[in-house]
């Protein structure tokens, strides 16, 4: 009988100690989340405001994600290069967009793999080229 209490003593004690170490562990992964997304906010922001500002200046009238960035599903599964904006964005923020030809090979790089935050820019009031697939990454 007495076996019997302490065994249910320390079994209560192992299961207080699991619920400390989950409630712990949701706390970390709330905690990273969120500091995550604090430092993220201003990245994205100025990546937003050099997108706003390139389509404005070539007159788009929509900019659409094609690479489905950060666990997001592609919202655009074919489009003509020449409608790629992402050099022009990494220009506005002051980056040097990889260029045409790799300094490895002479293999031309995919334009849709190339930014992590690629678009494809919709200009108003022009013929739109027919639209050919994105290579897969």
């Amino acid at each position: 009988m007495k076996k019997e209490v302490i065994r249910d003593d320390k079994e209560r004690e192992l299961q207080d100690l699991n619920s400390q170490i989950e409630q712990f562990q949701k706390n970390a992964e709330q905690s990273l989340q969120e500091k995550q997304q604090k430092l993220m906010k201003p990245v994205l922001e100025k990546i937003q405001k050099a997108i706003d500002e390139v389509a404005a200046e070539n007159g788009f009238t929509y900019v659409l994600s094609s690479d489905g960035a950060m666990g997001q599903v592609p919202i655009v599964l074919y489009g003509p290069d020449n409608l790629n904006i992402s050099d022009l964005v990494l220009k506005k923020m002051g980056v040097t967009p990889p260029s045409e030809k790799s300094s490895n090979s002479n293999v031309k790089e995919d334009k849709a793999t190339a930014p992590a935050n690629s678009g494809v820019g919709i200009k108003d009031n022009k013929p739109t080229p027919t639209p050919k697939p994105l290579k897969k990454k």
